[in-house]
Parts: structure tokens; C-alpha cells; sequence
């Protein structure tokens, strides 16, 4: 384990999608430094994160927040009765699920590369998980400034350049 987080990644529903080894090292490094960054108070934290497609996240969508379409990223914390430990192992503090199609059609739009977005919603919701938010102004601003500088550590520009918002 490197600074106190475990990635467990799966890739579900994707067939004729493959993501290779070292990209996938790529999402565990970048969700490690969003962790380490937010200094949780749990320092042996895991975080389970599934790459799926556009139908598989418009379910989740639909069923935990009503909104029936596919997004690019959803994070579902753990309830405090799941943030126990057992003998030391790591803390489950929750879901991280990525929808692949809309995120390749956001990075296509914003201009930039299908891994570095990825990359960046990988860090958006690892802060979900450390109890950042993006409901006020100054949550937003706090948040969007974490997740620049977190990704600028991995050699990955603003991710908020070009940024459009609207639903893909």
C-alpha cells in the first residue's frame, strides 16, 4: 500500500475496450496523491473504482440520484457503520464509477487527451470521497484548486481550460 490508499479498479461492460497496465497504474497513482492530498484523518483508506459504460452508469444515475441519463463520474461514500477497521486492515470509504463514453466524448470536446480527463475525474471523485463538495462557490473553488494542483504534480495541465459545461 503507498500513502495509506488501496485502488481496487475493475473495468465492467466494455467489450472491445481495453485499457492498458500502465494507465491503469496511472489511475491508482493519480487517486493515491488526490487521497494523501486531502489529508483524510484515515490513513489506511481503500477505495473501490469501476470504468463501465454509458448504459451501466445511467442505471446508477437513474437509481441513487433520479437523473436518467449517463454522466462521466459518480462517488458513493461508505456509511460511518462500513468506516471501521478490522485488525489494522484498510478502510473501505467508498465507490468511485466512471463512465467511459461520456468521458471520452467530454475530452474530445474540452480538447484534451481521454487519459488525462480520466484522470482528472478519478481525482474529482477520490476528493467526493475525503468529504469535498461542489455545492457553494467556495466549495467549488476549493475543490477545482485541489484538483489542479493535484494534477499538475502528475504532469497534467488545468483540467478546467476549455472546460464546457452541459450534458453529453
Amino acid at each position: 500500500m503507498t500513502n495509506g490508499l488501496v485502488v481496487d479498479i475493475s473495468v465492467d461492460k466494455m467489450p472491445g475496450k481495453k485499457l492498458s497496465q500502465p494507465f491503469i497504474a496511472e489511475l491508482s497513482s493519480v487517486a493515491r496523491r488526490a487521497w494523501t492530498t486531502a489529508k483524510h484523518k484515515i490513513s489506511k483508506a481503500e477505495i473501490s473504482l469501476l470504468i463501465t459504460d454509458d448504459m451501466q452508469i445511467r442505471k446508477l444515475n437513474k437509481r441513487y440520484r433520479d437523473i436518467d441519463r449517463a454522466t462521466n463520474v459518480l462517488s458513493f461514500v461508505c456509511d460511518s457503520d462500513a468506516m471501521l477497521s478490522v485488525d489494522g486492515a484498510p478502510v473501505l470509504v467508498g465507490d468511485i464509477v466512471l463512465g467511459c463514453g461520456v468521458i471520452e466524448r467530454e475530452a474530445t470536446l474540452h480538447g484534451k487527451s481521454f487519459s488525462d480527463h480520466m484522470c482528472h475525474l478519478v481525482v474529482h471523485g477520490v476528493l467526493h470521497l475525503a468529504g469535498y463538495d461542489h455545492e457553494s462557490s467556495a466549495e467549488a473553488d476549493e475543490m477545482k484548486a485541489l484538483e489542479i494542483s493535484i494534477l499538475a504534480e502528475s504532469g497534467i495541465g488545468d483540467p478546467y481550460i476549455n472546460w464546457i459545461d452541459g450534458q453529453l
